[in-house]
Parts: C-alpha cells; structure tokens; sequence
C-alpha cells in the first residue's frame, strides 16, 4: 500500500494477494498475528468494504487497517475526498482526513475494534508502557530504540 495524504494527494494501490491493508507507524510495537486473531474473532469478512477502528475515540495514526475493498473505494475515492474536506477552515491531519473521508464521503462500514492499539490518547489501561496486555495490537508511541525493544521483548513473553 502506498501512503495518503490529505495536503498532496497520492493514491494508495491495494494488493490484490492480501485481504487486509494495514499501515502501522514506525514508533508503534506491532504484533502481527494478534491482528490476525482480533479479525478473525471479530468475524469481520474479508470481502466487505471496511476500516477497522484500532481505538477510541475513532482511527488513530499508529494502526490503520482497511479491507482490500475499502483501500479499493480509498484510492478511487480519495481526490473527491481531498476536494469535499479543503473547503472548509481546517487542516486535516492525515488520519482525520482519513477517517472523514471514508465514513463522511465514502460512506465505509466501521468496524468498532476499539481495543487494538494502546496509546495516551487511546484510554490506555494503567500500566499499558509494559506492553503486556495479550489483547493489544500495536503499542504506541515507543521514540527509544531501547524502548522499543523494551517493549517488543514484554509482548512476545
């Protein structure tokens, strides 16, 4: 997948091989095959046009994750998005411009995954810098290579 952004447009291309398109950011701990668990209890089919929401209060930066058919609609859709959202006064961030784009213009189904990724401005548990809930995703921010591997060792244990 290639990346968005809502100031100079580019398109994303989706992987025709993968059911799941997933940007993560490159400060976050992510655990691949806990993805893979949460989809599929979850029940979320592969073959519907939808974003997964990775935490509360909606889709956040550090893990992003659009059904093949939803990157689709994204990259056809994202120029009509870009002209809809620079109207108005504010400057979108590239997650909001996002997030806006496919629930406001798109009209993407939302997954409500809220537990996914755990951050400060995720309602984090209490203690969620160990990295050990079972349940989480992709933790985030970690901007120490020794944090980060801090925190990976704790997550694989």
């Amino acid at each position: 997948m290639h990346g968005w952004s809502s100031g100079s447009v580019s398109l994303l291309t989706a992987d025709q091989l993968h059911s799941w398109i997933v940007k993560v950011q490159p400060n976050a701990v992510f655990v691949p095959t806990r993805l893979r668990h949460a989809l599929k209890n979850e029940r979320l089919r592969t073959n519907d046009e939808l974003y997964v929401d990775s935490c509360r209060p909606g889709l956040q930066g550090p893990l992003t994750v659009l059904s093949q058919k939803a990157t689709k609609h994204l990259s056809q859709g994202v120029r009509r998005c870009a002209q809809h959202l620079t109207h108005g006064p504010c400057d979108l961030s590239d997650d909001s411009f996002v997030k806006t784009c496919l629930l406001e213009v798109l009209h993407v189904h939302r997954a409500n995954k809220t537990r996914a990724t755990t951050e400060g401005t995720c309602h984090a548990p209490d203690g969620w810098r160990s990295c050990r809930p079972s349940w989480v995703v992709a933790f985030h921010p970690f901007h120490t290579l020794l944090g980060y591997h801090k925190c990976w060792a704790n997550a694989m244990s």
